[in-house]
């Protein structure tokens, strides 16, 4: 699967699979793991800079939510507060 990003991102990109679909997001950087949600409709490559200016003190997490930007929702997902919930237990 492919999703648009940004240079800067490039080879960052991880994506996982599950029932409610598919979780595009990005691991960079090393140290203390800082997870950041991105708000929709925002797409990670919005939130590269941020990425950028963080990776050198900390490992960056920043993942799509099922149904936006590079995540594909799965059948039967419900963009909901209790289906994004449900997505991301």
């Amino acid at each position: 699967m492919d999703a648009p990003t940004s240079a800067a991102l490039q080879g960052a990109d991880r994506f996982l699979a599950f029932p409610q679909g598919t979780i595009h997001y990005v691991d960079k950087g090393s140290g203390a793991t800082m997870l950041i949600p991105c708000p929709a409709p925002v797409s990670i490559i919005l939130l590269r800079r941020l990425i950028d200016g963080l990776t050198p003190h900390f490992r960056v997490i920043a993942f799509e939510f099922p149904g936006l930007a590079g995540s594909p929702a799965g059948s039967g997902f419900a963009p909901t507060l209790d289906g994004y919930a449900e997505a991301m237990t």
